[in-house]
Order: C-alpha cells, then sequence, then structure tokens
C-alpha cells in the first residue's frame, strides 16, 4: 500500500506542542472540545492512565460522537501502527498532549490522525480523537468506524465483604450488565453454583494480608442468563491509602477455553480414529522415543507399545534392518517421507509378514523437523491373494499348464523376436469325452492331471505347455530351424501318452491326435500358426491314422503350403456357412437353490464330416477372414428365432468378440433380429469377454452402450482372468458377471479361491448387478455356491451344451433338471 503520511509523532497544527504550565494545559483541552464540536460525528475515546479504555465522563461535550468500544487504541489499530500508538501515547503523557496518523482496522486503506489529550485536570481523564488525516474538517464515514474489538478484562472495585461497589464499561460490555444492576450485589451472586467454593476459598486466602492478590478461574454470570468462563484476579486494597477496596480484574478466557476444548475433542477423534484404522499407528520423536502407538501396531509387530523405536520394530528381518534404518533417517533427518516394505518374523507360528511402513515428517513452519507419524500396514495377505489372482489369470488351476490366453500371448512375443524359428504341436485327446460320461468327471480330472505332468516330462527345459480347451493341449518350442525338430518333439509327446492313465483301479486308455505347425518368419501370427496345427490335427483325426511310436509327419504344416491351407479353410467356412452346417447348442444357467433353468447361454458348433466341432477349433479362421461377422448374425437370427418360439421367458445369452461389437452394422444387426423375430430386448443378454481389444476399441465401447440404451442385457465373461476386469465395470454398463471357472474348480479345497470369490459377489451386489459362477462340475461345489449365496451357475454338473430340441425337453419336464 502506497503511503505519503507524516511521522508519527508530528502533531496537529491546532493543538499545541507541550502543554506547558497547567494553564496551558487548559487550553489544549479546550483546543480538544472544540475539535470536537467542529467534528460531531468523530470517533472519541475515554482513557485511563494504564492506556485501557474507561467510562466517559459525562462533562465531556459529546454531541453524535461514537465512543469506540474496545479494551485500548491499540486493539483497533493495523499492527504495523501499534508501536506508533505507544509512541505517540508516551508523548502525551509527558506533555499533555500528541498524534500520529494511523489505519483502522475497519479500513485500513484510509489515514486517520489520532490525538491524545490529557484532560485529567478537567474531566478526569484521558480523551482520544481520530479524524481523517487528509481532511480534519470532514467526519469519519461509516465505513471507517472500526470493527467493534470487545474488551477481555473488566474492572470491578469491591468491599472486603465481596459487596461490588463500582464496575466499569467493560464489565457492562463483556457481561451485560448496568452498573445499577450490580452495584451493591455480592459478587457471590454472580458466580456459578458449582464455583462458588472455589470463589470463596480463593477471597478468603486473598484476605489475609494486604496487597496480597489471588487468582481462580470461575464462570460468571450474564444479563442474558449465559456464562462465561473469567481469570478473577483479587487484590487487597483495602489498607491502600485512597483505594479501601479489593480491586477486581475478570479476564474473558472462554475462547481460550473453547480453543483448548477444541484441541481436547480433535485429539480424541485423531486417537480414536487411530485404534479404528485396520493398521498401526505410531508417532516417533527426533530421538527416536514413541509419544503415541496404537493397539493394531504391536499386534502387526509382534511387540507391545515400547519407549524406542528399537523395542517397536525389533522383529524386523534381520535382512531388512539396514532398509527400515535408512528410511527413518530419510524422514527424521532430512524431513523426506518414506515408503519402505520390510518383513517382521512374529515367530511363535505367526510366521514373518509383509508389511508396508509409510513414513511422513511432522515439521514446524521453518522446515524444522520434530517427530514422524508412521502408519504400519499388514500387506501378507493382500500380496498373497495378489499373487494367487496373478496365478489363477496365467495357469490353469486343475493341470498347472498355461491358460489358454497365457500361453498364446507367449508364443506371439517368440514369433516377434528374431531367432532359429517357434514349433508348435496341438494335442488333442481321444476318447476323454468317453471317460467322463461314464465315470465322471472326476476320472476324467486325473486324465487331464496326469497328461499334463506327461507333457511336461516330454519337453525340453524352456518349452511351454499350454491347456487351451477341455481336453486340448499346446506346447510351444522355441529355437528350432526346421519342421524336423518340431516332429522330433511330437514323437516324444506321442510315447509319453501311450500308456493308460490309472483311476479307481482302472487303466484308463486315451489317446491323442497331434497337429504340428511350424515358421521361421519374424512376427508370424500366433492365430494362423495354431489355426494351422488346430487344422493339421482335424485332418489326422478324420483320417484315423494315429500310430503310436512313429512320427506324425503327416500331421505337419510345411511354410509352403500355409497360405493354401488357410485359404482352404477359409473356404471350407463359407461354404458350411451357407450350407447351415453350422449349428447353435445352449448350455442351461440355472439356479442355484432348486437347479431350475432361468437362462440358456449358445455356443456355436460346426458339424464337419460327421463331427461335432467346437467353435474354439474355427473362430481364429472366422476372425482373420472376416467370417465372424457373418457368424455373429448367423447365430443372432438363430437365438432371437429359437428365444422367439419357446414359452419359458428367461434369458438367452449370446457371445459377441470385440471386433464383431466393433464393426458398424453391429448395433443394427441386433435390433433387427429382434424385430424381425418380435423378441422384447430384455430377453436377450450379450456377453463381452474382457480383453484388451474390448478396452482399447472405441467402436465397441460405443456398440455396448448403444444395446444396452435399448434394453438388452450386458454380462462380462470369464471375469477375474483378464487385465482390464474392474476399469470395464467402470466404463460399461454390465449387468451381469460370469465368473470363471477357475475360480470354480478350487473352491472346496482352497479357502483363497472362497476368498476370491466372496470378493467378487461382494462387489456384485454392492453395484447391483447379478452373478452367474461358471464351471461348476460336483455337488460338492454346488453346496460352497449355495453356502455363499450364489444364486446362479453353470457348468457340466447341470448339462453340457445341447441343440435346442434337448434344451425344450429339459424345460418340458418341468422339474428341476439333474
Amino acid at each position: 500500500m502506497e503511503e505519503t503520511l507524516a511521522p508519527a509523532d508530528e502533531r496537529v497544527d491546532d493543538v499545541p506542542a507541550r502543554s506547558g504550565p497547567r494553564s496551558d494545559g487548559q487550553d489544549l483541552v479546550a483546543v480538544f472540545d472544540g475539535l470536537l464540536a467542529l467534528h460531531p460525528d468523530a470517533l472519541v475515546a475515554s482513557i485511563g492512565d494504564d492506556g485501557l479504555f474507561a467510562p466517559m465522563p459525562v462533562s465531556v461535550p459529546l454531541q453524535r460522537h461514537r465512543v469506540v468500544v474496545a479494551r485500548s487504541v491499540i486493539d483497533i489499530v493495523v499492527p504495523e501502527d501499534k508501536v506508533a500508538v505507544i509512541t505517540t501515547w508516551e508523548r502525551s503523557r509527558s506533555e499533555g498532549g500528541a498524534n500520529a496518523v494511523v489505519h483502522l482496522l475497519g479500513d485500513p486503506e484510509r489515514a486517520v490522525m489520532l490525538t491524545f489529550v490529557d484532560a485529567r485536570e478537567r474531566h478526569g481523564t484521558h480523551l482520544a480523537l481520530l479524524l481523517p488525516a487528509n481532511d480534519l474538517h470532514r467526519g469519519i464515514g461509516a465505513s471507517s468506524v472500526p470493527a467493534p474489538v470487545a474488551p477481555r478484562t473488566a474492572r470491578v472495585r469491591k468491599s472486603e465483604l465481596a459487596v461490588v461497589a463500582e464496575i466499569d464499561l467493560a464489565t457492562t460490555v463483556i457481561f451485560g450488565w448496568e452498573p445499577a444492576q450490580m452495584v451493591g450485589k455480592r459478587s457471590l451472586d454472580f458466580i456459578h453454583p458449582d464455583d462458588q467454593d472455589r470463589a470463596i476459598s480463593n477471597w478468603m486466602e486473598m484476605l489475609t494480608a494486604p496487597g496480597h492478590e489471588q487468582r481462580v478461574r470461575l464462570r460468571h454470570l450474564t444479563a442474558d442468563g449465559g456464562w462465561v468462563w473469567v481469570e478473577i484476579s483479587n487484590r487487597n486494597l483495602l489498607a491502600t491509602e485512597g483505594q479501601g477496596c479489593v480491586l477486581t480484574e475478570m479476564l474473558d478466557i472462554s475462547e481460550e477455553l473453547a480453543a483448548q476444548e477444541a484441541l481436547r475433542a480433535s485429539e480424541q477423534r485423531l486417537r480414536r480414529l487411530a485404534e479404528a484404522l485396520p493398521l498401526g499407528v505410531v508417532q516417533i520423536e527426533t530421538d527416536r522415543t514413541i509419544t503415541y502407538a496404537n493397539e493394531r501396531l504391536g499386534e502387526i509387530t509382534g511387540a507391545a507399545r515400547c519407549a524406542t523405536t528399537g523395542e517397536q520394530f525389533r522383529h524386523v528381518v534381520a535382512a531388512d534392518e539396514e532398509r527400515f534404518a535408512a528410511a527413518l533417517d530419510g524422514v527424521l533427518v532430512d524431513a523426506i517421507d518414506q515408503d519402505v516394505q520390510v518383513r517382521f518374523d512374529l515367530g511363535r507360528g505367526l510366521g514373518v509378514r509383509l508389511c508396508t511402513l509409510s513414513m511422513r515428517a511432522i515439521t514446524t513452519n521453518s522446515g524444522e523437523v520434530t517427530g514422524a507419524i508412521v502408519g504400519v500396514s499388514d500387506v501378507t495377505d493382500q500380496v498373497r491373494m495378489t499373487a494367487e489372482l496373478e496365478r489363477r489369470a496365467t495357469y490353469d488351476a486343475l493341470t498347472g499348464c498355461l491358460n489358454r490366453r497365457s500361453i498364446v500371448s507367449m508364443l506371439e512375443t517368440h514369433l516377434a523376436a528374431p531367432g532359429d524359428g517357434v514349433g508348435i504341436v496341438f494335442v488333442d485327446l481321444d476318447g476323454f469325452k468317453q471317460v467322463n460320461d461314464t465315470l465322471g468327471h472326476a476320472a476324467g480330472d486325473a486324465v487331464l492331471v496326469e497328461v499334463a505332468d506327461r507333457l511336461r516330462g516330454a519337453v525340453r527345459p524352456g518349452d511351454l505347455v499350454g491347456r487351451v480347451g477341455g481336453d486340448e493341449f499346446l506346447v510351444v518350442v522355441v529355437g528350432v530351424p526346421s519342421d524336423d525338430d518340431v516332429v522330433a518333439l511330437a514323437q516324444r509327446v506321442d510315447a509319453a501318452l501311450e500308456d493308460g492313465v490309472e483311476f479307481g483301479g482302472l487303466l484308463l486308455q486315451v489317446g491323442a491326435s497331434l497337429g504340428v505347425a511350424h515358421t521361421t518368419v519374424e512376427g508370424a501370427s500366433s492365430d494362423h500358426l495354431v489355426a494351422e496345427a488346430d487344422t493339421a490335427m482335424y485332418a489326422m483325426k478324420r483320417a484315423r491314422r494315429v500310430h503310436r511310436g512313429t512320427a506324425p509327419r503327416h500331421v505337419v504344416e510345411r511354410p509352403s503350403n500355409l497360405r493354401t491351407r488357410a485359404e482352404d479353410d477359409v473356404e471350407a467356412l463359407r461354404i458350411a456357412i451357407a450350407a447351415r452346417e453350422l449349428e447353435v447348442h445352449y448350455q442351461p444357467v440355472v439356479s442355484v437353490a432348486d437347479r431350475r433353468i432361468v437362462g440358456a447361454e449358445a455356443l456355436l458348433r460346426w458339424r464337419r464330416d460327421g463331427e461335432i466341432i467346437p467353435a474354439v477349433a474355427f473362430i481364429s479362421v472366422a476372425e482373420r477372414s472376416g467370417l465372424v461377422i457373418e457368424l455373429g448374425r448367423y447365430v443372432i437370427d438363430e437365438v432371437c428365432r429359437e428365444a422367439a418360439a419357446t414359452s419359458e421367458p428367461f434369458r438367452w445369452h449370446v457371445n459377441m468378440s470385440p471386433r464383431e461389437l466393433g464393426a458398424p452394422s453391429a448395433v443394427g444387426m441386433v435390433l433387427d433380429a429382434l424385430d424381425r423375430h418380435l423378441l422384447p430386448p430384455d430377453r436377450l443378454v450379450i456377453e463381452v469377454t474382457e480383453h484388451a481389444d474390448l478396452a482399447e476399441s472405441s467402436g465397441a465401447v460405443r456398440a455396448v452402450h448403444e444395446l444396452a440404451a435399448a434394453g438388452i442385457g450386458i454380462a462380462l465373461d470369464d471375469f477375474g482372468t483378464g487385465y482390464s476386469s474392474l476399469s470395464l465395470l467402470r466404463t460399461l454398463p454390465v449387468g451381469c458377471l460370469k465368473v470363471d471357472r477357475s475360480f470354480t474348480m478350487d473352491l472346496t479345497v482352497d479357502p483363497v479361491a472362497g476368498h476370491v470369490l466372496d470378493c467378487c459377489h461382494d462387489l456384485a451386489t454392492r453395484l447391483g448387478i447379478d452373478v452367474v459362477v461358471e464351471g461348476v462340475e460336483t455337488e460338492a461345489q454346488l453346496a460352497e455356491l449355495h453356502r455363499r449365496g450364489i444364486t446362479a451357475a453353470q457348468g457340466f454338473l447341470f448339462s453340457p451344451a445341447r441343440p435346442i430340441g434337448e434344451l425344450r425337453a429339459m424345460l418340458a419336464a418341468s422339474r428341476p433338471y439333474r
């Protein structure tokens, strides 16, 4: 702020520099009275010898003047002017009058001339006058009036019997009592009943010696019936000449006590919060002593509250001690916040726990470190569950092989890198369905586990084994310059699977059809290579040329033939669509409580050369050729036609890939099928599989939103196995979660599997969406689902995918299907 002000001790021109003889002082007061007459709207104040405001004497010739209500002049000026006020007051005391330019809190931008005059001889008090500094002939505007500053100290004179003899203006301002309401009454009448014993004791102690002063904190009654906390100082002046009273000063401490109470309440809230948190909390001083620790800290670190960090964290394992000490130095010495993970060896059968320590420095305004707050989180179970989820997302729960997504991803990685060559062996078990149908799924599981072990034993170190379907495996070999090397591996695999599998005293003979493909082209398509091996395997199966112990060279797809074979497969699929060789089968979705059918999932099948081929065997060919759009149109139309002809009002599920959904015609194709067959939109559910392609395709995401807006249900398939599950729940209008079968496989033997399933169920419940658990194959799994509150399930325990006629027969039976 720019100021062009006179020095702080500069005098007003019409005020004498010194009071001189008393007659001059009388003249100075007369000048002051003249200024009052000239400025009837000015601010005035009466001041005692101690510099504090006092009651205005009636002898002062006031008109419309406004008397300032505050403690002193210092309380109504800006902080920068307080020294000038003190200097001017001292000069007035010695010279009879003085003035200075100041700025009031109510209008700090405007300069005001403050004038002190010693008027004790005429009025018995000092007087102060405040006028605009730039124009002494104008009054001070209303905007210049300082914000009222309530006095905090009141003075009362009392007799030796504690009867009030006189009160000052501050007493009236603070408590609201007029003099007539207090004078002549005992001061005890104004003290809170609970404080009166303390007040009497304090008073009697004060009377024991002249000049003695006693302090006490009490509650004082106000005129409106309230109570104000004050600190009372009673001074014994009964024997003092000219006094003959007890002088009482009452300091308003209500704000102080309110602040203390607020601080106490805040500290209590923080402590209660710290005790409620699921993590340990500890406050550490710079000397490593501990000033606070909640109970949870002792539970996590294995040590009840200790005096020092060395004792509190004594169970940190030796290998982590140096890292812990460095982090502690970083926060307490350098004021750098730290986040570090250390292990605690708790012993006593509790084992080692992994914890995250979040250390935050506590500093002064100048940046000096005074201590630190440390939060200790036990993340052992979280890390274990994360590892388990990663394992389940990577490996097949039953066989321990890589799952389809993982092995295809690793195959793509090897194909993209330079090397001698990459080969694959596609393995399809013969007779596996017969084992399942005759001996049950337990026998089938035993076969799959044994086959997986034999495959891992037959391959080289570094080769990969994955399970890509119910009874299909894929072996990936790297660093093979010719297809002969892959054929040699296929021979070992063929030999490893020659012997039967023992189960329940039986020797189960399960053969295998093998398909081999190889490429040395860097950046070759994984879909292309898998499709060729898959096609070769089916060619072998059709030709029935499986000869144990001989190299299956006739199933090798040589690089020169890849293009021709791919073109043949595309043409065959195109012909199959036109000839309606493709069939839609339906797997029921059932109620867990009573096995009632509540829905059905449509699954595409290809009846080729008398065999039923699942979609996994030809879907890659369809996607590469663009026929997947035509397949989707065929399936949607078939499902809408069959649904419209079925009286049961359950929902029909159809799978659509991101590529299908991303096509410009996708939404129109679905809506046209609904209109053509007069099927209500809420009878149809589109299942989308969580995949990077879906999250990255704006067209697919837009199509999902448009389908949902039309009333069609949206289900997220294979939930829990993809990288983007939770983000898709935020971005897509999902109404149903299809929990992947990998979470069902170990449900009865692995507690972690149950915890994960509970989390999925709880998440869906909170979001208000349905849950269907896939892969239910045993009664024990079904019982676990029912116990955990799951309401809908799907799996071979209820039924495999069946033609529409068989599904209708199940519905017509009008009883829960078993």
